[in-house]
């Protein structure tokens, strides 16, 4: 019976009936019994419901917070790059011509310090170890002894033995690859760097000697211990370093060159 009214109705009646009847997720009211339940709609959103508060303008709300709360973190981690960054990449310049002409008098470089291990910021405490120094490095240290923090090259790594006849470097029997280089091309290399006669590529980087001359061109063999590396300058002509004041722990290590700006 119920049914039959309900298809046979007809006017005012049946559209109220209608009207009540509407599937939620479409735009209006559905109720039981008088009480109106508030229905959003996905296609019509800009429409005024009984809530009292337009759809479209809490949907801007929502979106607003949102695009504030991103641009809060990017800024907070912008903040904090800007603070820490600076305890672990250092800009130097050099001041002595022992590294020509790989890195020049008045030359530029930049220093990795978190090259080989991680520290607190601002500090000494090692929290983590991320590398170890390999053949080739340029590395920034400290000498335990002497007043003095600098750049050499690593020719020599833990456990090998090194040493030196007429400039040619010979680790555990085996003499490193040299070639000869064009000197002319290195002519803008400023006379004040004193580097040799002759450059060389030196398994795979640059360095300068005079053939016959520099009294650290011959050196004894240096067997190295568990933590020692054997530093060198790219100037052999012109550098003290493990020739001369021998092997230097990694605990004195502060740091790797990543970034040279020739001059």
């Amino acid at each position: 019976m119920s049914r039959r009214l309900l298809s046979g109705a007809s006017g005012p009646s049946a559209r109220a009936l209608a009207s009540s009847s509407k599937v939620p997720g479409s735009a209006g009211f559905a109720g039981v019994g008088g009480v109106l339940n508030c229905v959003t709609s996905p296609v019509v959103s800009a429409v005024r419901t009984n809530c009292g508060e337009p759809m479209k303008k809490r949907y801007k709300i929502a979106h607003m917070g949102s695009a504030l709360k991103r641009r809060f973190i990017h800024v907070a981690l912008l903040l904090i790059g800007l603070a820490v960054v600076p305890s672990y990449v250092w800009a130097f310049k050099l001041t002595s011509a022992s590294a020509a002409p790989t890195i020049n008098i008045g030359g530029s470089f930049l220093v990795n310090k978190a090259a080989y291990d991680f520290r607190l910021p601002y500090s000494g405490v090692t929290l983590l170890q991320t590398g170890s120094p390999q053949r080739g490095d340029i590395v920034q240290f400290r000498h335990p002894e002497v007043s003095f923090m600098g750049i050499k090259r690593v020719i020599g790594l833990p456990g090998e033995t090194v040493e030196f006849r007429e400039n040619r470097v010979v680790v555990d029997g085996n003499v490193l690859p040299l070639r000869s280089l064009n000197r002319t091309e290195f002519n803008w290399v400023a006379p004040v760097n004193h580097i040799g006669s002759d450059v060389y590529d030196e398994d795979g980087h640059w360095i300068s000697f005079t053939p016959g001359k520099g009294r650290d061109r011959n050196h004894q063999a240096v067997r190295l211990g568990p933590h020692e590396y054997f530093l060198v300058g790219d100037n052999r002509d012109n550098s003290a370093d493990s020739r001369t004041w021998g092997p230097i722990a990694d605990s004195q290590f502060l740091g790797k060159v990543v970034f040279i700006v020739h001059r």
